[in-house]
């Protein structure tokens, strides 16, 4: 029998929300060791109106990217970004941060546009962003003529984005030729992404971001074309959105920029291609400084990146496959090689109750809150918040 100064250790613990020893697992006594919901910093948090199966869109797309096709982390997905009105009306294309000052999107969707009057929008909800960027200047593809082919525009920053917002990692472009790679470019998989409509033909406003797989069906001159087989794709407002790829060295690169596809938006879609044009696209773009990722760092894959310093050099590096564990976000909130359990395909950050325990998905890891040691139940909160203890 426990007396009664262990008791009074244990309260002292429950009260601070301290971890408890080994010996006393987790969900053992109320909040103590635990993990806690934030949904105001979960990344790609989907948010559907009920429990039960949810769907979103592009059409028909999920909350978060494919880490067998584009393995981002939370800051790199930050770098995609939806294009606005400053004085009102909404996103109406998408863009990628590519260097610290550059947007990579479609000439389309700025021709005849000011670039004082839009600005470019990042995190999971347009219309309530974690940060509105401004443009300074705006510049065409001179080679552009209307087709899919060379339709590129570069928007470029009021400001440098490492010190505008720190939390967005850009996403460089691929260089290499399309017609070189090994496997063939034609027949594999790449990842789109945007805040278009979420409907067949273009109906439903939105302003969420969705991702969806596409297979690659033909490569042109300039241009690509992928296929959503009938089943899922980017649709009316993705315009400028990137295709995105892991390459061989583990990099996921923009290979190309949304210009438009069928109507139904689950079928063939062009592409403009980067490699092609990125003598002018690099024309404009500034590298990301040094030492950017902060002492937070981020996950590249399974290898976690951190910063000791704010030059180069104070890079740290560390692959966590190697000694069996994983990239993830740790109780401090920083990237760190962690001992858990990567996140299954079908478990996101609104969950689901495993009897009294709430499990969600955050930073690719499994989360777990056991609910009776508090007196309470597993059930739904509401669309932000998902499964938690009631």
């Amino acid at each position: 029998m426990r007396s009664l100064a262990a008791l009074s250790f244990l309260s002292i613990l429950a009260a601070c929300g301290s971890e408890l020893p080994e010996e006393w697992p987790a969900g053992m006594f109320c909040n103590v060791g635990d993990d806690r919901k934030d949904p105001v910093g979960a990344a790609g948090a989907p948010l559907v109106e009920g429990p039960g199966e949810w769907t979103g869109a592009i059409v028909n797309g999920v909350a978060e990217p494919d880490p067998a096709v584009a393995d981002l982390s939370p800051r790199q997905q930050a770098a995609v970004g939806a294009l606005v009105f400053r004085g009102g009306g909404g996103n109406f294309c998408t863009g990628t941060l590519i260097g610290d000052n550059a947007v990579l999107t479609a000439a389309h969707c700025v021709a005849d546009v000011e670039a004082s009057d839009i600005g470019f929008a990042v995190g999971v909800d347009a219309a309530d962003p974690d940060h509105l960027f401004t443009f300074s200047a705006v510049h065409s593809n001179p080679l552009w003529e209307g087709s899919a082919e060379h339709d590129q525009a570069v928007g470029i920053l009021d400001g440098l984005a490492s010190e505008l917002y720190p939390d967005v990692v850009p996403i460089e472009i691929n260089t290499d030729p399309l017609e070189g790679l090994t496997p063939a470019f034609v027949g594999r998989r790449v990842q789109n992404v945007g805040y278009g409509t979420t409907e067949p033909g273009g109906a439903g406003y939105n302003t969420r971001r969705w991702w969806t797989v596409e297979v690659i069906a033909g490569l042109g001159r300039a241009a690509y074309e992928t296929d959503g087989r009938g089943e899922s794709g980017v649709c009316f407002g993705d315009s400028g959105s990137p295709g995105l790829m892991t390459f061989p060295d583990g990099v996921v690169r923009v290979v190309g920029t949304l210009n438009g596809g069928d109507a139904s938006c689950v079928d063939r879609d062009h592409w403009a291609r980067a490699d092609v044009d990125q003598a002018w696209i690099l024309s404009y773009v500034v590298p990301a400084p040094g030492c950017r990722w902060g002492w937070r760092g981020r996950c590249d894959g399974e290898v976690a990146e951190w910063c000791v310093g704010e030059e180069e050099g104070d890079e740290r590096r560390e692959d966590c496959a190697a000694t069996g564990r994983i990239c993830g976000a740790d109780r401090d909130g920083n990237f760190r090689c962690l001992a858990g359990e990567r996140c299954p395909p079908d478990l996101t950050f609104q969950g689901r109750c495993e009897g009294d325990v709430a499990v969600w998905c955050h930073d690719r890891l499994v989360r777990r809150r056991h609910c009776a040691p508090c007196g309470q139940t597993c059930g739904w909160v509401d669309h932000r918040w998902g499964y938690d203890c009631l």
